[in-house]
């Protein structure tokens, strides 16, 4: 899936240009279920041990946790966000169509407009 809707490259820098759906695209399908796999990473080897011990073995858990090298714990992260992913994309549950209630922004007192592609 395509995420950037146009990449610019310079001598230093890669520009990566979204328009609305880009932005949305990004959000909800690659950023959520990563950071959603961090929480199930932790999850699988802080809390759910812990639930069989005595709490004090709950900081010793996540102190481990936490040393884990940050490349081990975001490749983690990445295969959960796409199997997650491709798990819902084959349930046909994503992409799922925008839904945009223009009385509940107005009532928290957004700007439709802000909201809407340009």
């Amino acid at each position: 899936m395509e995420m950037a809707d146009d990449v610019q490259i310079d001598t230093r820098h890669y520009n990566m240009i979204f328009k609305l759906e880009g932005v949305r695209r990004c959000q909800l399908y690659h950023t959520v279920p990563h950071e959603v796999g961090h929480w199930a990473d932790m999850y699988e080897k802080v809390e759910l041990p812990s639930l069989h011990d005595d709490q004090d073995r709950w900081e010793e858990r996540w102190d481990r946790y936490r040393q884990r090298p940050k490349a081990e714990r975001e490749e983690y992260a990445h295969r959960y966000a796409v199997e997650a992913t491709r798990r819902l994309r084959d349930q046909g549950l994503v992409p799922f169509e925008r839904k945009l209630d223009v009385e509940v922004l107005k009532a928290e007192g957004l700007r439709p407009e802000d909201f809407l592609p340009q």
